[in-house]
């Protein structure tokens, strides 16, 4: 099979890469902005080729040419306009490039912000979309022209609202910042309003792409949800994370902050349904939010060791 992924350096198309590589026998094409640390991070990929992720290259090299999968995991997280705006001309650009080029399914990775961020419940694919930000817009407007341009190709394809990724180096999270300030000063201090969060840690992410890509397109829903089942409050993430830095590092508690302004925000759910996704892909997520944390927590250190050596 011949894969294509954009943003292949990212958090999510660097591990499908990964994955796609134990997995073997597939003709890989990355594409990314960073083309030499891509070839260097997998330069015993033989089947690996990576593009630079400009149109214009793209649309002289033939290594994109009738792929099985375009997997669009490129997305531009600019915040001002004009990066926002060049991020999605690529993003159009690309997809439309690709089914030129005689691509025979697409797989969009959207986002489950396109869902009201303060549901009761987990999201599920019937329910009515609500856009409050403008990733969520953006998102859902690059869900609706993948829908139309496929559709007018006669091509397969499917958007996958991913849950709220985690793992290790992806320190936007705020699971991430807990393990790091739990390590520096062995308190992690919260606030609890009784928001829940639906997770997914990015391997398992990448395992539930590996079997959509492998199963028949043509008996694709448009959209899918991929998430785990379980959902956590900050408490119950902080209290997961003082156990694991307590057994390795050091003694940690949690802690509740005393400022209470932000506990009148109202709630948020960010969980998702996926059972659509498991029973249509039969996949299961294996790694839980502790397995999740133990990584990251595993990555802290290995890399301060590393930094330390070097100092030396």
């Amino acid at each position: 099979m011949r894969i294509v992924v954009s943003g292949a350096d990212g958090f999510l198309g660097s591990h499908v890469l990964e994955r796609l590589r134990q997995e073997g026998g597939h003709r890989v094409v990355g594409l990314t902005l960073y083309p030499e640390m891509l070839r260097s991070r997998f330069e015993d990929w033989d089947e690996l080729t990576v593009v630079a992720a400009d149109l214009r290259v793209m649309e002289e090299d033939s290594a994109l040419n009738d792929a099985d999968i375009y997997l669009a995991c490129a997305f531009p997280r600019a915040t001002g306009a004009e990066g926002l705006a060049e991020g999605l001309d690529f993003v159009y650009g690309a997809l439309g490039l690709m089914l030129d080029k005689g691509c025979k399914a697409v797989v969009n990775i959207s986002s489950q912000s396109v869902y009201d961020p303060h549901r009761t419940s987990p999201a599920k694919e019937s329910d009515s979309v609500l856009l409050t930000s403008t990733y969520a817009a953006t998102k859902y407007c690059v869900e609706r022209s993948v829908g139309q341009m496929c559709h007018d190709k006669g091509v397969p394809f499917t958007s996958v609202r991913m849950a709220s990724l985690i793992g290790p180096d992806f320190n936007q999270r705020f699971v991430n910042k807990m393990v790091c300030c739990a390590i520096e000063t062995g308190v992690v201090t919260v606030i609890d309003n009784g928001s829940r969060f639906g997770f997914l840690d990015v391997e398992d992410a990448a395992e539930g792409l590996l079997r959509l890509m492998l199963s028949k397109a043509e008996a694709w829903d448009a959209c899918y949800n991929l998430g785990q089942p379980s959902s956590y409050t900050t408490t119950e993430v902080a209290s997961v994370v003082a156990i694991a830095v307590s057994e390795s590092v050091r003694s940690c508690e949690v802690v509740e902050s005393t400022r209470h302004c932000e506990t009148e925000i109202t709630p948020i759910d960010s969980s998702v349904d996926s059972s659509r996704f498991a029973d249509a892909m039969g996949w299961s997520p294996l790694l839980s939010i502790k397995d999740s944390v133990y990584k990251i927590l595993s990555s802290i250190r290995a890399r301060a060791a590393t930094m330390s050596e070097h100092n030396e």
